[in-house]
């Protein structure tokens, strides 16, 4: 795949990140950057394969949410909980119909992490829903009072890990297609 840059940016720096939501499921999103090598846009060379483990170990920290006031996690600064559909705006594209997909829009301030860089520094959007299952440390977020009660439910099993035959809780799925 050819290389298709979207911005030049500094170790460190608060950038902007905006998602359009088009299935809300509750929940929320987390960020991370893993540099790769090669791939330069003016020769079709061949990029190396970014690990899971290299996401894991240089995720963004969640700064602000512009749009619906969610709070920063102390336990878990990495996550940017979503407002329920019931709350948040909904919208058909923007003003030139250049996206015409009806979706929740979602705009947050995140801090890259210090130490990565490169040349070519791709970067991972991970959404967690929380409509089948919990994750750990929703009973404990503050999630706003005038986001009302259709954040998470409580009655819901915890989400876990996925199982080695990939039957988990529902949207749990590990195999290859």
């Amino acid at each position: 795949m050819s290389t298709n840059l979207q911005g030049i940016y500094r170790q460190g720096d608060i950038i902007d990140i905006e998602v359009l939501v088009t299935t809300h499921h509750k929940g929320h999103f987390e960020f991370a950057v893993c540099p790769i090598n090669g791939g330069d846009s003016d020769d079709n060379m061949s990029m190396e394969v970014p690990t899971a483990d290299c996401f894991t170990q240089n995720k963004l920290q969640f700064i602000s949410d512009e749009l619906y006031g969610a709070p920063i996690d102390s336990q878990y600064p990495e996550r940017a909980y979503i407002a329920p559909a019931s709350i948040v705006t909904w919208t058909n594209g923007d003003e030139n119909n250049e996206q015409p997909v009806t979706g929740a829009p979602y705009k947050m301030k995140f801090k890259l992490p210090e130490g990565i860089y490169g040349d070519t520094v791709l970067l991972q959007w991970y959404y967690l829903t929380a409509n089948s299952c919990k994750h750990e440390g929703y009973s404990d977020y503050n999630f706003p009072n005038d986001w009302g009660v259709d954040v998470f439910d409580e009655s819901l099993p915890d989400c876990g890990e996925i199982p080695p035959d990939g039957n988990g809780v529902p949207e749990q799925v590990r195999g290859v297609l």
